[in-house]
């Protein structure tokens, strides 16, 4: 599926793709040093009522990716498509990940690249937490990132139970808020970073809860302290994947770094990452 970005859009999803990065470095940081992550940096403030409140009874976020064309709507084709994308995946399983950065491009696009990455995941997780960053260039999402106040969240392949636990002690801290239409694909806005990972996910892993996140144009400082609130409360159950454009790239992107030797001017700029 192709979208067309102006440049300033183009210049905002490298922002957001550094949040998301920084994040999971955060979390990688505080993994490898082995100690107890000290508590988050600033105080709990205030949050609205209706923000901090548990849903009441069963609140279902359905994903419209199929019905948008992302994926099939048939349960079984589905499951068919991503199996052969797990039978494909030649990798190795690890039990020492506590993240991943996978592309979120339609699944015939870097759908292989994905699963390549949860293919090697070795262990059980009891939560995932996906942060992906806002398509949606008419919202304002100044330094702040979006959870929901939903319990599940409905793909063709059935509904994945969040942890409203987790989000609500996220949503303690300013810098996560409860923005309803951050998380919603509809006409003109095609929000879909952590919805495209969901039925990979569901196809491959069982028994978890989910945490989707939805990020914001933030600032460094911004970054530091989801980094620090999330470092706080993940324990080693927990599984990160930061969900990435990765880049958009071409002229229809208006983004075209070199012309000449491409293939080794792609790998030069990948090894210096």
């Amino acid at each position: 599926m192709k979208t067309h970005f102006a440049e300033p859009v183009q210049s905002r999803l490298f922002v957001r793709l550094a949040i998301l990065i920084q994040c999971t470095l955060a979390l990688l940081l505080a993994d490898s040093c082995r100690k107890k992550a000290p508590a988050p940096p600033e105080e709990a403030v205030e949050t609205k009522d209706r923000e901090l409140a548990e849903p009441t009874g069963k609140v279902v976020l359905r994903s419209s990716l199929a019905e948008m064309g992302w994926y099939t709507a048939d349960a079984n084709a589905l499951s068919k498509q991503i199996e052969y994308l797990f039978q494909k995946a030649d990798v190795q399983p690890r039990d020492d990940l506590i993240a991943l950065i996978l592309p979120h491009a339609g699944y015939p696009y870097s759908g292989q690249t994905a699963v390549c990455g949860l293919k090697t995941i070795a262990k059980q997780y009891k939560r995932i937490i996906v942060i992906g960053p806002s398509h949606n260039p008419y919202l304002d999402m100044e330094e702040v990132l979006s959870v929901p106040r939903v319990t599940h969240y409905q793909t063709p392949l059935g509904q994945i139970p969040l942890d409203v636990e987790f989000i609500g002690k996220l949503l303690e801290y300013s810098v996560f808020q409860n923005i309803p239409q951050a998380h919603k694909y509809e006409r003109g806005v095609q929000e879909h970073s952590v919805q495209i990972e969901l039925p990979l996910l569901q196809h491959s892993r069982r028994d978890f809860t989910l945490v989707p996140i939805v990020a914001g144009r933030c600032s460094l400082e911004t970054i530091r302290k989801a980094g620090e609130v999330l470092r706080g409360i993940v324990d080693a159950a927990t599984l990160v994947i930061a969900s990435s454009d990765f880049v958009h790239y071409g002229r229809v992107h208006r983004y075209v770094p070199f012309t000449e030797n491409i293939p080794e001017r792609i790998k030069e700029l990948d090894m210096g990452a």
